[in-house]
């Protein structure tokens, strides 16, 4: 499959999760906080291949105003992060600041 993101440009710091390792697992920062998660799905299914993204940086339930904050992704790793980034872009909007900035600075 083609890259169907070549113009996306990430907004968000993306790392690989374990930096010593090269598997397919990607994790984003926002003001230094690990806020998404996306890795290669290796289970054997029909998701098998397919990106497994997540937004982990609001402790909240989903909801009709953000939409998903994960699922499965076919593509290319730039693909994944783009729909990763646009389900924490969309919390954001509704939420504000992500949870696990806000409960860090708290104290």
């Amino acid at each position: 499959m083609t890259d169907v993101a070549p113009e996306f440009q990430p907004t968000l710091k993306w790392r690989r999760t374990l930096p010593d390792q090269t598997r397919d697992d990607f994790v984003a920062l926002s003001d230094g906080f690990e806020v998404c998660r996306f890795y290669r799905y290796r289970v054997s299914s029909e998701l098998q291949g397919q990106w497994f993204w997540t937004v982990f940086a609001f402790h909240r339930t989903p909801n009709a105003e953000t939409g998903a904050m994960q699922g499965f992704v076919r593509g290319s790793a730039r693909d994944a992060a783009k729909v990763a980034e646009a389900a924490f872009e969309r919390a954001k909007a509704v939420w504000g600041i992500p949870d696990v900035v806000r409960f860090a600075t708290a104290e």
